[in-house]
């Protein structure tokens, strides 16, 4: 019963976020998917896409762990590759084009910082392209 209310839950939370990003145009088909459902109040055609991608996801993981853990792999490896697209960079640039708002790191920080992520970011997309066992 309590895995029942977790799952409920996890999906509301899922349902919520993408819901977010139908209605901010941050999705494909965000013009379709972020229509108000007058019956309903939400964006109903996003809540039943949500649910359908994470009906797959775990039909793939009831068909194969291998697949599913490949998909959940993947996922992680293109995350962390788009925050290392995201700081780099600015790291090579020494932040020159960058137009800062009301919160800066400062340069001395950065300076620190920046390359400690960037190298942790690429030693772990190494580590997890080696196949699991």
């Amino acid at each position: 019963m309590d895995t029942f209310a977790w799952l409920v839950s996890l999906e509301i939370s899922i349902e919520d976020s993408f819901d977010l990003r139908v209605t901010d145009r941050a999705t494909p088909f965000s013009d379709t998917l972020g229509k108000i459902s007058p019956r309903w109040g939400n964006p109903f055609a996003a809540t039943v896409a949500c649910l359908v991608v994470t009906t797959v996801l775990g039909l793939i993981y009831i068909g194969s762990a291998v697949a599913f853990n490949a998909f959940v792999g993947s996922f992680i490896i293109l995350s962390s590759a788009s925050y290392l697209a995201a700081i780099l960079p600015h790291l090579l640039s020494k932040r020159k084009n960058i137009e800062f708002g009301p919160f800066k790191m400062p340069d001395k920080l950065a300076d620190v910082f920046m390359p400690i992520a960037c190298a942790y970011i690429a030693c772990f997309i190494v580590i997890f392209c080696f196949p699991f066992s």
